[in-house]
């Protein structure tokens, strides 16, 4: 996950960008669990305990806009 999320809390990615990740994050996690191209992707998401890519973007720009907020640099 990390080189997949790599730079993801820099800035807020367009929706075509989303889209590609979400992709790959999908395909990666079926090939985890050896998941048919039908298998439900919120299954293989609950399942193996990860957010989408839309919702793991928002809370690293939150996170990384707070750490700036907080920085006494």
């Amino acid at each position: 996950r990390p080189q997949l999320e790599y730079g993801l809390s820099l800035s807020i990615l367009p929706k075509s960008a989303i889209n590609l990740l979400q992709k790959a994050q999908n395909q990666i996690l079926r090939r985890i669990v050896s998941g048919h191209k039908s298998t439900s992707v919120k299954a293989l998401h609950k399942l193996l305990l990860v957010e989408m890519i839309n919702i793991r973007n928002d809370s690293l720009n939150i996170r990384f806009a707070e750490r700036l907020h907080n920085s006494t640099d």
